[in-house]
């Protein structure tokens, strides 16, 4: 994930590459901070591997869109520089929900969900996971329509 600057406006985004060729760019739909504007989609890609679905910054916050994402074969949820606790407590929710492996990114944190809300740590240098109750879990309303982009 990175912040993007295009047409003066700055996007949360994350850029889907599939052996060397750019698929497309996911943008955040709900951005958390101010100055940061919505991406216009969720996009699932086709790749060689199966179909992906990317949640950048914060909209794994948001369960009305886990539906279109759990039909996807890999999930990914990338998050700002630092851990956010609240988007991987939702990442392990969406996990449980949808029967999905979730690698979770926040910077240089990376967590791989299991299928059955477990966390393992996949490690970057010295950072590791921990464990998350579920009960901090707490879904947000979406604020305005989405838009569902199959990419071929």
């Amino acid at each position: 994930g990175m912040t993007a600057e295009t047409a003066n406006k700055k996007y949360e985004s994350a850029v889907v590459i599939d052996r060397g060729k750019i698929l497309g760019v996911s943008d955040c739909i709900n951005p958390k901070e101010d100055g940061i504007s919505s991406g216009s989609a969720l996009r699932r890609y086709a790749t060689s591997m199966g179909k992906l679905c990317v949640f950048a910054g914060g909209d794994i916050r948001y369960p009305e869109l886990w539906e279109f994402a759990s039909t996807s074969r890999y999930v990914i949820c990338l998050s700002g520089g630092k851990t956010d606790t609240e988007a991987l407590v939702c990442a392990r929710a969406f996990a449980l929900y949808a029967g999905k492996y979730v690698l979770a990114v926040f910077g240089e944190s990376k967590v791989c969900i299991t299928p059955y809300g477990a966390l393992e740590s996949v490690k970057t240098g010295n950072m590791t996971a921990f464990y998350l109750p579920m009960s901090l879990a707490t879904g947000k309303k979406l604020s305005k329509r989405v838009k569902y982009v199959e990419e071929e």
